[in-house]
């Protein structure tokens, strides 16, 4: 059996038993209530309580609390019993994906907690004489034995660690030249610097969060993102004799750890030295993986692209940086084994990171990693990770032709590159075939189950195919059979996000990025909620703002949603509407809603503030505007309307008209913009 397909089955089924995980939910509420109620029964120091807490604590009586405890056994005999199907379908759960992702930020945190709160529940039971050989047990001298064991297991930890770091060990000058002595004496810390900036450029460059363009009202799939190799422990974690690791606060030479531990602690040894073959300076290293066979280098003069010139030292640099990027080429799985290539993709990759961080001569950054790719593709064309980092370059530059070809090239070179089939799926929803982005989510789903981004694109994917067979656009409430079919890729979606954003902040790692895909797979689950009125989409889509609280569309698809339940919470509504406006001034749509739903306000309250802000607003909803969307408009004549201001109403018709109409012309100058006819209309002039 394949186990991807396995895992896709799980992820299905779990989605069927959420509601399990809810009952679990509430039945552990009532556990924690008789727990409580018991605790408060058995200290009298809860005597002095209020009388009413008092008189409900005396309501229960206890053997009520025994059937409670006795309930509480059956309910951990279930968790250990159907643990993986619990975990697994509780991620569907919002508020136990707020308690996971808080454990995990603040572990340290929720563990003092947890003991702390066992300690007062169970203080009174520590009292018996049942207790009393565990009071004589733990004294002074078995707490020192467990220190010591306590640091006894750390110290084996850290020797563990250092079985797999790659240590450098210092180069070796075999040319007798002592001029070159503090040159090749340098050479050690220099490559582990340098392989120590290549391992950090590639975990920050995969730990960027995906950028993506939002549109105002129209869902947006999570962009696919630069992708690179893992670079491995053994090059993370790369060392030398005079490394130092921290252990509780105190520092040990790695060299020193080293000796004492002895080959128990023997990891990967990188070491090189400096020959002299007649007038030409040869640098040789070489990796000893103990039982396993080693890789050896050597790099001559004849190897440098710019030849031999230059004085010894300046050879002895270029060669040792050629070196490193021959030691990296080696070691870090499928990556090219090509150091010339390896080193202008390691280009590409810098000058790309660049743009992930400032928008300063983007375009200008853009341009140097997609030459660096190419000239990396033209020494090694097979290099697959490569193709695909050089569309994610023609993406951001906007050639979606170029940026497909690319990515349907690194398909060829490796098609399990589950990153490829992605952002052809991206590209294929962009261009409006649904049928063709489904499929290639199904191919990343069969590649990584647990991608949440294939199962949300492919969510969203179906809702529009959907759309394309019924011949129209879905609506809130219509055609719950269709919504409920994008519903459980959208919430498969969610919870896996959610389980990997958990995952990323226990380590510390990839935070970025795995924050904003869980707001992408969150929102867009709220909104399949919201669009079903089941009662869900609120919540989700405040879930999702709390991962991003300064996102305008959510705030606007929360208004949208309070806007349109039953109690027609419409104050809350024009406060998210308004952040979302003032998040993104240039958004008409959000300044349209603001209006509709001041003029809201002031039809219930008759406040005339409100009436100022609904006029203020529908004027910037037409500001730097050259056409009126329909839904603009609807919204500004909803205002309009609800504030009764026909002298208003007149002057956006007039607007709406003349912009209709210039649109209709076909000019080649660009339309003087609503604002520019507005200010006409009240100035008594005609502008066109």
């Amino acid at each position: 059996m394949n186990p991807n397909s396995a895992r896709v089955r799980l992820y299905r089924f779990s989605y069927g038993c959420r509601r399990l995980a809810r009952l679990l939910f509430w039945w552990t509420w009532l556990v924690a209530a008789f727990a409580f109620i018991e605790f408060c029964k058995l200290n009298s120091a809860f005597a002095g309580l209020p009388k009413p807490l008092l008189y409900l604590v005396n309501l229960v009586p206890p053997f009520a609390v025994r059937q409670v405890w006795l309930l509480f056994r059956m309910e951990i005999g279930w968790l250990v019993g159907f643990a993986i199907l619990w975990l697994v379908s509780a991620w569907f759960s919002v508020w136990f994906r707020y308690a996971a992702w808080w454990i995990a930020d603040y572990w340290r945190a929720a563990l003092v907690i947890a003991v702390a709160v066992s300690l007062v529940i169970w203080r009174p039971s520590l009292s018996n004489d049942q207790w009393a050989h565990v009071k004589t047990f733990f004294t002074a001298g078995v707490f020192l034995e467990v220190a010591a064991g306590i640091v006894f297991l750390l110290l084996f930890y850290e020797v563990y660690r250092a079985h797999r770091r790659l240590v450098i060990l210092a180069f070796v000058n075999y040319t007798g030249d002592d001029n070159l002595k503090s040159c090749v004496e340098g050479l050690a810390p220099l490559l582990l610097n340098q392989l120590g900036g290549l391992a950090e450029l590639y975990t920050v460059v995969d730990e960027a969060k995906p950028i993506g363009k939002s549109v105002a009202g129209v869902e947006n799939a999570v962009e696919a993102k630069v992708s690179v190799e893992d670079v491995g422990e053994v090059l993370q974690g790369a060392v030398s004799p005079e490394s130092k690791i921290k252990f509780w606060g105190i520092e040990i030479p790695v060299g020193a750890l080293l000796r004492v531990i002895g080959r128990m602690a023997r990891g990967p040894r990188l070491s090189g030295s400096l020959h002299k073959d007649g007038e030409r300076l040869v640098l040789i290293a070489r990796i000893d993986r103990g039982r396993r066979p080693g890789t050896s280098w050597r790099v001559g003069p004849e190897d440098l692209p710019d030849g031999p010139d230059g004085a010894g030292s300046d050879v002895v640099g270029k060669m040792h940086e050629q070196l490193a990027y021959r030691v990296f080429a080696d070691l870090v799985p499928a990556i090219s084994q090509r150091w010339q290539a390896v080193r202008c993709y390691t280009d590409g990759l810098r000058s790309l990171s660049i743009t992930t961080r400032t928008r300063t001569d983007k375009e200008v950054n853009l341009r140097k990693a997609e030459r660096a790719f190419l000239q990396a593709l033209a020494i090694d064309n097979k290099f697959a990770r490569n193709h695909y980092n050089l569309g994610i370059v023609y993406i951001s530059l906007e050639q979606s032709a170029a940026a497909r070809a690319a990515f349907r090239n690194a398909v060829k070179e490796d098609p399990t590159l589950a990153q490829a089939y992605y952002a052809l799926a991206n590209d294929a929803w962009s261009q409006g075939d649904n049928s063709g982005a489904i499929g290639f989510c199904e191919q990343v789903i069969a590649l990584q189950p647990a991608e949440a981004r294939a199962w949300d694109l492919k969510g969203l994917a179906e809702r529009k195919l959907q759309e394309q067979q019924l011949r129209e656009p879905l609506k809130a409430g219509q055609h719950p059979e269709v919504w409920q079919e994008s519903l459980v890729s959208r919430e498969i979606g969610a919870a896996l996000a959610g389980r990997a954003l958990c995952k990323a902040l226990l380590p510390g790692r990839a935070v970025n990025a795995a924050r904003e895909i869980a707001r992408g797979c969150v929102h867009s689950a709220g909104v399949a909620h919201a669009m079903l009125q089941d009662g869900q989409g609120k919540t989700i889509l405040q879930q999702a703002l709390y991962l991003a609280p300064v996102t305008a569309d959510l705030h606007f698809e929360l208004g949208k949603v309070l806007s349109d339940t039953p109690e027609n919470d419409w104050r809350t509504a024009e406060s998210h509407f308004r952040t979302a406006a003032h998040i993104e001034p240039t958004r008409s749509l959000y300044w349209a809603y603001v209006a509709s739903a001041c003029g809201k306000l002031f039809q219930s309250t008759t406040k005339e503030e409100y009436r100022r802000n609904a006029l203020a607003a529908c004027r910037r909803a037409m500001d730097n505007a050259s056409s009126i969307d329909p839904e603009i408009q609807g919204q500004v004549q909803t205002a309009l309307t609800a504030i009764a201001d026909p002298d208003e109403a007149r002057r956006f018709l007039y607007i709406v008209n003349c912009l209709n109409l210039l649109q209709k012309l076909e000019r080649r100058a660009p339309p003087p913009g609503a604002s520019a006819v507005w200010n006409g209309w009240k100035d008594g002039g005609t502008t066109i």
